[in-house]
């Protein structure tokens, strides 16, 4: 994985997202399995330690400058935000810290 964000691919980019997103409280057990299934190990393990060593002022930014590069499109943005809660839900429910993080992470992805 390249720790470089602005090289990142769109693969990169969504594992990101799908990382931060599980990462808005502890990653249980049907997550991860979810994460790496979709991700792949590697790629799972990469980005999850990238987005804890990666303070949440900084994730905001990198949301930001990518949103535009990959997701230009409202199919796009929709697909992504799917992708997002379905790693939320992977445990069957959807508790109060997972509810805001979709919350604010919808908000960057369509700041419309």
């Amino acid at each position: 994985m390249n720790t470089n964000y602005k090289e990142w691919t769109r693969e990169e980019f969504i594992a990101f997202m799908m990382v931060f997103a599980a990462s808005s409280d502890d990653i249980d057990r049907k997550e991860k399995a979810l994460l790496k299934n979709e991700l792949g190990k590697g790629l799972f393990k990469d980005m999850k330690k990238f987005v804890d060593d990666t303070a949440e002022f900084r994730s905001k930014a990198i949301i930001e400058d990518l949103r535009d590069v990959f997701c230009k499109t409202q199919e796009e943005r929709d697909a992504l935000y799917a992708e997002l809660e379905k790693v939320v839900m992977a445990d069957g429910e959807v508790n109060f810290y997972e509810k805001q993080m979709l919350k604010h992470v919808h908000s960057l992805i369509d700041p419309s």
